[in-house]
């Protein structure tokens, strides 16, 4: 496959409508390289009626155009000045104008492109989350993003709209003093070619500081932050500020050094031009030209040279800081490349027909041959077959690391078995059934995560429209009502803090246990979600779902055995096989691992 530069790649990730857009920021941009040159020739009829007022009178084209206005010589050049100033203003008007619809689209952009990258790795699938980290998904579709639109897209821009303005004024300076202006151009293309080529290796070695920095210091601040309480205790602040401050001392010192190779070439080649311009009079006034017409020429190289150097710096600018972001860009551009593949898909198809057929649950789920590995792994750890019945509530116990999570991932759809088959009402589990399955399913899981909101916005969990009535009785069915109401200050509207700072543990395990009541399910599971309750609490609730959710099936994962009295039947996991199933009767009587961890419950509760 043919290679594709920095610029194609970006370019194949742009919609027909950026794609357009970009057009339409190049033409802008165009045209106000046209007004700059417009804006330089200008001046020049000006410097000559001012040096030379004779030329008024023999000059056909100034002829012509007095002959229409038939001003005096001293009004004639008065007009000449006040179309100069005109077309000035026009023309720094027309270059805001096309900077800011730049700026915008690269802001668009900007915006785009995160929020497409958040979509597609929202909809990776579950497998995808174990190998990855949270602090660098959240630096990916934010940061990283940043530097490759920031650093690549609008510097292509801004680079193409001053390369316009600079190749129209060389043009013109050509064609007006071809001798001095190929000096001109040459001495400002050699100058910067070679700061550049010189800069060039420390700018990609100080690169790598930029992606260093965004992962880095994310793992530091959401470590500290997320064991903050053991950290205060362990009074080891300090180990954090130190992670957090080898990076972005190097991304401090990257930048400064950024900022440097920007500043030198921009005073440096201010001192060369106008030493260059004195240069270019003294030797025009000694050797070849009057005074009269040296005026012009060198007005129209200071004015030319105020708008090429600009124009010269910028560009190197841009592409100073393409070299900076190459590293951020060739970590995440592989990923913006099929994030707009995946938009695209799911635009072409709507998955309406592909991945969102219904399924439907009446009868049973079967789990026939059922296998399951990690990549990693060559052994399979998990091998299970059975059913679960409509309305049934199940448990499931074994001792940790032997399955039981993994088991209900697999059944959840958010993990695929290896070989073997989930069947839902006799209709095999698909992924265009993905969708629709997870609906029907509400899971609790140990360690649920609370949001920095309110907590009517906990139970609705993205819902849109909140049902005052269905929260109030679901938060009654997990007996945090009166606390909601009486304790919290603003009631349904107050703000918990960073996942549920401001309550207990177990007020946390009520409130999400009722977000997933509130999503009115077919199937609950809950994954040791009463772990932060006392037994009598805990019972409780599990006897108020049961009662109010008759026809739901409720599938209870815990280490706590006595919990388990009530269940219609108990699945008992032993090295990722069902190792035996019954109720809690039979299992006590006939199963003595399970007989174990009873014992060993009620030893730990004597404790």
């Amino acid at each position: 496959m043919k290679h594709k530069s920095k610029f194609q790649r970006i370019w194949d990730t742009l919609s027909g409508k950026n794609k357009k857009k970009i057009v339409i920021a190049s033409i802008l941009l165009f045209i106000s390289s046209v007004l700059d040159l417009i804006g330089v020739i200008s001046v020049l009829p000006i410097l000559l009626a001012l040096t030379n007022p004779l030329i008024l009178e023999n000059n056909e084209i100034f002829l012509k155009i007095n002959s229409y206005l038939k001003l005096e010589q001293n009004e004639f050049i008065i007009f000449l000045a006040l179309c100069s100033f005109v077309i000035i203003i026009l023309n720094q008007g027309f270059r805001v104008v096309s900077k800011w619809y730049s700026l915008a689209l690269s802001e668009h952009l900007l915006y785009e492109k995160s929020r497409d990258l958040f979509n597609y790795y929202l909809n990776k699938p579950y497998k995808f989350f174990l190998n990855q980290n949270n602090a660098n998904l959240l630096q990916k579709c934010t940061n990283y993003v940043n530097s490759t639109v920031g650093g690549h897209i609008t510097p292509y821009l801004l680079i193409f709209g001053s390369l316009s303005s600079t190749i129209l004024i060389a043009f013109f300076l050509l064609a007006y003093k071809p001798l001095i202006t190929i000096g001109l151009i040459l001495s400002l293309f050699i100058f910067y070619l070679v700061f550049f080529n010189r800069i060039k290796k420390k700018i990609s070695k100080i690169s790598k500081a930029v992606p260093n920095h965004y992962s880095n210091t994310a793992k530091a601040i959401g470590d500290a932050f997320g064991s903050i309480k053991e950290a205060k205790f362990n009074n080891n602040s300090k180990f954090f500020l130190n992670r957090f401050s080898n990076t972005a001392s190097k991304y401090r010192d990257a930048h400064t050094t950024l900022n440097l190779f920007y500043q030198l070439p921009q005073a440096s080649i201010e001192i060369f031009a106008f030493g260059l311009l004195l240069f270019i009079f003294i030797f025009l006034y000694f050797y070849t030209l009057s005074f009269n017409e040296i005026i012009p020429l060198i007005g129209i190289i200071g004015i030319s040279l105020k708008r090429l150097i600009p124009a010269a710096q910028d560009v190197y600018a841009q592409f100073l800081l393409i070299s900076f972001y190459k590293e951020s860009y060739n970590k995440i551009i592989d990923d913006i490349e099929k994030s707009f593949t995946y938009k695209n898909k799911k635009d072409l198809k709507s998955n309406q027909d592909e991945e969102n057929q219904k399924i439907y649950f009446n009868k049973k789920l079967t789990f026939n041959k059922v296998k399951f590995n990690y990549d990693q792994s060559k052994k399979d750890i998990i091998k299970v077959d059975g059913e679960i019945r409509k309305g049934q509530f199940l448990g499931i116990c074994g001792k940790s690391g032997h399955g039981k999570t993994t088991f209900i991932d697999i059944i959840s759809s958010l993990l695929s078995p290896a070989s073997g088959k989930i069947l839902i009402d006799e209709k095999i589990l698909e992924k265009k059934f993905f969708n629709s399955w997870r609906e029907k399913i509400s899971y609790v899981p140990q360690e649920g995560y609370l949001l920095n909101d309110t907590v009517i916005n906990n139970i609705l969990f993205g819902k849109s429209k909140a049902n005052m009535k269905k929260i109030n009785s679901v938060c009654k069915v997990v007996n945090l009502l009166n606390f909601i109401k009486k304790d919290l200050k603003n009631s349904f509207q107050s703000k918990l803090g960073l996942d549920g700072a401001k309550v207990s543990g177990g007020q946390k395990q009520r409130l999400i246990i009722a977000r997933a009541l509130y999503q009115d399910p077919e199937i609950l599971i809950l994954d040791e979600s009463t772990s932060a309750l006392d037994n009598i609490n805990a019972a409780k609730i599990i006897n108020n779902i049961r009662k109010k959710y008759k026809t739901v099936t409720i599938i209870f994962i815990t280490h706590r055995i006595r919990s388990l009295k009530n269940c219609d039947n108990i699945l008992f996991f032993q090295d990722g096989k069902i190792s035996d199933r019954g109720k809690y009767n039979y299992l006590i009587k006939n199963n003595k691992n399970f007989e174990l961890l009873s014992k060993t419950e009620d030893r730990n509760l004597r404790i």
